[in-house]
């Protein structure tokens, strides 16, 4: 069999597999299409730039600009970059790399000469070989703004040149780990490197499986992959970015590796049983689509990432709840530190802030942005937790070693109920420190202030202040038991008239202002019994009003009842509306310890109906009297005429 019918054999296999597989993975990846490219020229990389995209193959000179036809959906090509005539200026070794900007193609050959061509036109406008930057190893070129930037992967370092007027470079520095003073700073065959929107590089360093990023002007960032945020990497070869993620062609695996740019997370990894690819050797993304190029079966394949489904809301609440929990420790901490007067920043609100952004985003099924925003304040939170704990731990560890001292000396300087007072401080104190060995610091802070004001009120009476405490004493104690009998006689009659009143909080403020008494809490004990005082007195005032309204709603269905049965007395038919009288004072009657006000509604619309019952029956009965007049009246009337008549005749007839 020829190569070509071998070729065009698996090509079709490819494609089909590609089909059936893109669709199985539709959940997070969907195949849009693939188109055949060049046969035998094996596409080494590409580049696209809005509606074109730029091919380039290892064993041809040129670059090639393709489009999709949207008529036919035919990839088309455009327009082609270099020349294939030896001694042409343009006349290129086989390419090594292309970058693309918003007007320039730029060519890295093999050779490791520059080239620059107008993106429109074609025409060469730079072309440049120097020694000062000629890469030993040519392996990738990108532009930023008036620098180039080619990478060397013989020598481990990337050549930065600079315009210092149009079309016209000179070489300006180098990047190289060498330089750093960083541990095991040094590249190991970069392979590819690419230059976001803000000017920050990306170059992938192959052989030490990770992505080394530095600042456009050659300042050391971070790497990604070796373990560093979970990430691990093999062998990157190439790499593209996009918006929000950062695509890596990994050689040893082959596979395509997608991750979050916000905290370097791989989100999903694309080998060949997702599209079934031999051999990609490029990758690019652009708008919502990425695009790559399979170097032995020379296709281009273009699929997009359903971004909205690559984590599930399983992958992320987890996370989600470890956060929230570390935010309300880090929240409570810093609430801590602050009542304790140490200097931390307080990043509570933003924590706060951020969490209420990852739900509302798991709300919308938009799981990675949930996830990148919960890892984004994961390290600034442990760092917090991790500082701001200890330095609570130590605070409240010398305050409450500088209380027991204290109280110690005390104890031994009062006798009777203030020196067992004294003593009990002590052993709360153990309390305190077993909350703080617990980690418990909020409430080893709130039992510690708590002692601290015990003790300084202890301490307070000592020597002439006894008596004042004394006669406070006494008269919070009458105040308290004059309280609790006021409670004790309008409680039965508050639960009889079903009045609402806080019960708990009068019954906790009564059982808790005796202990404050005891310990010599007496501000606090005079606090609680203001309130307390008051609640009684709000209380008492409602039981009034509603006992008055009671009084009232009874009154006016006793009305009602009496007025309903003087009605079904005085008449043999019941009126119409009688039922509905019935039944508006059984609804007073129910209502009546409830709602008094509208148990007396409803009885006053009973009264109501009844009255305007009875004076229906009245008029009634005035009619029927009138008529029966009316027909008596008529009766004697037509009994006089009848007897006029009579008379009448007889008298015709003695005259006859």
């Amino acid at each position: 069999m020829s190569r070509d019918y071998m070729l065009m054999v698996k090509r079709t296999a490819l494609l089909l597999f590609v089909l059936m597989i893109g669709f199985a993975y539709a959940a997070r990846f969907e195949l849009n299409k693939t188109y055949e490219l060049r046969a035998g020229l094996h596409p080494d990389g590409i580049y696209v730039d809005g509606q074109y995209i730029y091919v380039w193959y290892s064993d041809d000179r040129l670059v090639y600009r393709y489009y999709i036809d949207q008529k036919t959906a035919v990839l088309r090509t455009s327009k082609s970059f270099g020349s294939s005539e030896a001694g042409a200026e343009d006349y290129m070794s086989y390419i090594a790399d292309v970058w693309v900007d918003s007007n320039y193609l730029y060519v890295l050959d093999k050779g490791g000469k520059v080239f620059k061509f107008d993106k429109s036109t074609g025409d060469l406008k730079f072309k440049g070989d120097s020694d000062s930057y000629r890469p030993a190893g040519p392996a990738a070129i990108a532009a930023y703004n008036d620098n180039i930037y080619l990478l060397d992967r013989e020598k481990g370092q990337v050549n930065i040149l600079n315009q210092y007027s149009e079309n016209k470079y000179i070489f300006k520095s180098s990047i190289s780990w060498n330089y750093l003073g960083i541990a095991d700073a040094v590249f190991k065959s970069p392979e590819d490197l690419f230059v976001d929107e803000d000017g920050t590089l990306y170059i992938a360093d192959m052989d030490n499986n990770r992505i080394a990023v530095f600042s456009s002007n050659g300042t050391y960032i971070r790497s990604i992959g070796r373990g560093s945020s979970g990430t691990t990497l093999s062998e990157p070869q190439a790499i593209a970015l996009d918006k929000d993620y950062l695509y890596v062609i990994q050689n040893k695996k082959k596979s395509i590796e997608v991750l979050l740019r916000k905290d370097d997370k791989v989100l999903y990894s694309i080998d060949n049983s997702t599209f079934a690819f031999d051999k990609v050797s490029g990758v690019f993304a652009s708008g919502e689509q990425a695009y790559a190029v399979d170097y032995n079966a020379d296709l281009l394949i273009i699929f997009y990432l359903n971004k909205s489904s690559l984590l599930e809301e399983k992958d992320v609440l987890p996370l989600y709840n470890e956060t929230y929990s570390d935010v309300q420790s880090i929240c409570t901490l810093l609430g801590v530190a602050h009542d304790l007067n140490i200097d931390v920043i307080d990043r509570c609100t933003s924590y706060r802030s951020a969490l209420d952004l990852a739900a509302t985003q798991i709300n919308e099924s938009k799981y990675d942005l949930a996830y990148s925003t919960l890892k984004g304040i994961g390290p600034q939170l442990e760092g917090d937790l991790s500082y701001v704990g200890p330095q609570v731990r130590t605070v409240l560890s010398d305050k409450s070693a500088t209380l027991r001292n204290q109280t110690q000396i005390l104890v031994q300087n009062l006798t009777g109920q203030l020196r067992n007072n004294a003593y009990k401080i002590l052993l709360q104190l153990d309390d305190v420190d077993n909350y703080i060995s617990k980690g418990d610091y909020l409430n080893a802070h709130i039992l510690l202030k708590e002692l601290e004001v015990r003790y300084g009120i202890i301490s307070k009476t000592q020597g002439a202040q006894q008596d004042i405490e004394n006669e406070r004493i006494t008269n919070y104690a009458a105040q308290l038991e004059e309280a609790n009998a006021t409670y004790i006689r309008i409680r039965p009659e508050l639960d009889y008239y079903h009045i609402p009143y806080d019960a708990k909080r009068i019954e906790y403020l009564i059982n808790t202002t005796g202990k404050d008494i005891e310990m010599l809490d007496l501000d606090i004990a005079y606090s609680k019994l203001n309130e307390l005082i008051s609640k009684l007195s709000d209380a008492e005032s409602l039981l009034n009003t509603r006992k008055a309204l009671f009084s009232d709603a009874q009154q006016s269905i006793e009305s009602a009842n009496n007025s309903l049965q003087e009605l079904l007395n005085s008449t043999k038919t019941l009126p119409a509306n009688t039922s509905l009288a019935e039944e508006l004072i059984e609804n007073a009657s129910r209502v009546l310890y409830t709602d008094p006000a509208l148990a007396k509604q409803y009885a006053d619309n009973a009264s109501a109906l009844i009255s305007a019952q009875k004076k229906e029956i009245e008029n009634a009965n005035f009619l029927t009297m009138t008529t029966a007049a009316v027909i008596v009246f008529a009766a004697i009337v037509i009994s006089l005429i009848i007897i006029g008549i009579k008379r009448i005749l007889g008298r015709g007839k003695q005259w006859g």
